[in-house]
């Protein structure tokens, strides 16, 4: 798959503009596709060699596996790299009822079913925010099989707040509530002006945020 076609008009109308590195990035080779873990479609990237060392990455709450197409080019070198989408999230499917040992089991079930446990070295975990909690789980689960976990602005909760979120129905985000509306918007830059970080904070590489807004919407009524 040629990467470098994530690069759209419609967040960069000018591409010539955006940094060599970003460019570069996105010329390495990468495998995309789908696999089923425990009766869910899960979908990843794959960066690098299968023999080499193995990387796994998974991303933040709403967020999706492209928050490392511009990072894990740059390990593949010398390190074999899976980026998936949380269910739920990104282009993954729902998982019913899905809570933190489901997680948990599911990012096992990727390492499992995309051959990371089958070389000498066993992979690195590497997890941002939301899902340091889902790799938090992995190791409990299974931390034998894993080499380490690497964690990157973990958000924890105090047992109380936790406990509120639970009572609200906001405790399992991804577990595909068929009640829940989807939001949709007449055109793109509207859909893009709700695209915004949480808490308020400056942007500190607007393209990049430009980038991750595209991917995170998705056409209908064509």
């Amino acid at each position: 798959m040629d990467a470098r076609d994530d690069i759209d008009p419609l967040w960069a109308p000018q591409p010539d503009a955006l940094p060599g590195w970003f460019h570069e990035a996105l010329a390495v080779p990468r495998e995309e596709g789908f696999i089923d873990i425990a009766g869910t479609r899960i979908h990843y990237f794959r960066w690098g060699d299968r023999s080499l060392p193995p990387i796994l990455m998974t991303h933040g709450f709403l967020a999706h596996a492209r928050c490392f197409a511009f990072i894990a080019p740059f390990l593949a070198g010398d390190r074999h790299v899976i980026a998936y989408d949380l269910s739920g999230m990104g282009d993954s499917a729902n998982r019913p009822g899905c809570d933190a040992q489901a997680r948990g089991a599911e990012m096992v079930g990727v390492a499992e079913a995309l051959g990371l446990f089958d070389g000498l070295a066993k992979p690195v975990i590497i997890a941002h925010s939301f899902g340091a909690s889902v790799g938090l789980t992995a190791m409990a689960l299974a931390a034998e099989r894993f080499s380490g976990l690497i964690l990157c602005d973990m958000m924890v909760l105090r047992p109380e707040v936790l406990e509120e979120r639970n009572r609200q129905g906001n405790g399992r985000p991804g577990s595909g509530d068929p009640n829940k509306p989807q939001r949709r918007y007449p055109d793109y830059p509207t859909a893009r002006s709700r695209y915004v970080l949480s808490p308020p904070q400056p942007v500190g590489e607007p393209f990049l945020m430009d980038y991750m807004a595209f991917h995170s919407l998705r056409r209908s009524g064509e």
